[in-house]
């Protein structure tokens, strides 16, 4: 039986589950960098908002819709508010979360 995969992409780097990949080790991957990923695992992912799914024929990506570019606003607002409320120590982490989701809505928007 072939399992079905699915090409997505993650908005932000991360390691995927070896366990739920098939691998013997976490697999890192970088923000928007188009995976292959077993079905299962995929549309986990799609439906928790960490990734966006890519056409089968499309290397870049598909085009985001206005509900994706929306959460990527929502979340830059988030990453402001953070960054405001946050103390010395945090302030770093918030820089980068911050970058990190303007980063994303950049890439979105075109």
């Amino acid at each position: 039986m072939t399992k079905k995969i699915l090409t997505i992409a993650l908005f932000n780097s991360c390691k995927l589950s070896a366990a739920a990949m098939g691998e013997a080790e976490d697999i890192p991957v970088g923000a928007h960098e188009p995976i292959e990923v077993p079905e299962k695992y995929a549309l986990d992912l799609l439906e928790n908002k960490f990734a966006y799914r890519l056409g089968d024929d499309e290397a870049g990506g598909s085009k985001p819709t206005k509900k994706q570019i929306a959460a990527a606003e929502k979340a830059v607002a988030a990453a402001k508010a953070a960054l405001e409320k946050a103390d010395e120590t945090g302030k770093t982490a918030a820089e980068t979360n911050l970058a990190e989701a303007e980063a994303e809505l950049a890439t979105l928007k075109g």
